[in-house]
């Protein structure tokens, strides 16, 4: 797994699965120079190699933005409501569609197409900040195989085990 990319979900209880053979669902717990710990729901630890590409983080494609996610023991949230709620009130921006499509629109072409944004730096570190914190992949992990799209999972690893905030 890439240290890089995973140490930007780290402080958001990141969530890790090896797909081809268990449905063990893992979070890290620490890093180290040549490896990392990953912890299971019984508190159980297992030292694994960065070079070994077997296990993958757990995270949600950017085509979710206008679902509704269960986080935190069964809440559901739409994130472009929330992002929304961000631009508006946080930084008083005026609400142009009541559906918020012109956000997903915007952040999607940015994140996918790396278009430009209309909106400024202190803007967007506070939505990337939002995506990371809730798992949201930025980097196409899922597109090239190096992440597992949680929706896809029987079970929703950031549901069954709470987000700590």
């Amino acid at each position: 797994m890439n240290k890089e990319i995973m140490k930007s979900y780290y402080p958001y209880d990141l969530r890790v699965i090896n797909p081809s053979t268990s449905s063990t669902i893992y979070r890290i717990k620490m890093f180290d120079t040549e490896t990392y710990f990953l912890e299971d729901s019984w508190h159980r630890e297992i030292e694994i190699s960065y070079k070994d590409t077997n296990y993958k983080p757990v995270l949600y494609s950017l085509n979710q933005l206008d679902s509704y996610i269960k986080v935190k023991g069964g809440i559901s949230i739409n994130f472009l409501d929330i992002i929304s709620k961000l631009l508006t009130d946080y930084f008083s921006l005026i609400q142009v569609d009541p559906g918020n499509k012109w956000i997903k629109e915007i952040l999607f072409n940015y994140f996918q197409n790396k278009s430009t944004v209309p909106f400024t730096h202190k803007i967007m570190k506070a939505i990337y900040n939002l995506l990371y914190r809730f798992h949201f992949d930025l980097d196409h992990l899922i597109e090239s195989g190096e992440a597992i799209d949680a929706i896809t999972l029987r079970v929703n690893p950031y549901d069954f085990y709470p987000i700590n905030w």
